[in-house]
């Protein structure tokens, strides 16, 4: 085999074991959100599953999660426009 063709079975290849690992990963059907990771982490490591898992404590803010319950989850606090704090 010349490069080009171990680069086409490789390539074919690649792309059916993507597929095979979508459809194994469906294979219960679609429950609401479900994500594809490379790797993993620990649960320690989540920030979040959810917006009220990342409640500041401050009115003035709108508390949301990204990414909820995965690796990359993160809180992000908006600032709720004209709010004042003790109001």
């Amino acid at each position: 085999m010349d490069s080009r063709t171990i680069g086409i079975v490789t390539g074919t290849a690649f792309s059916l074991l993507v597929i095979a690992l979508l459809i194994y990963g469906f294979r219960g059907g679609i429950t609401g959100m479900t994500s594809m990771e490379i790797g993993s982490c620990n649960a320690s490591e989540i920030i979040c599953s959810a917006n009220q898992n990342c409640d500041d404590q401050n009115r003035c803010t709108r508390d949301i999660c990204i990414y909820p319950g995965t690796c990359k989850s993160y809180c992000y606090h908006e600032l709720i426009k004209g709010c004042i704090e003790g109001r």
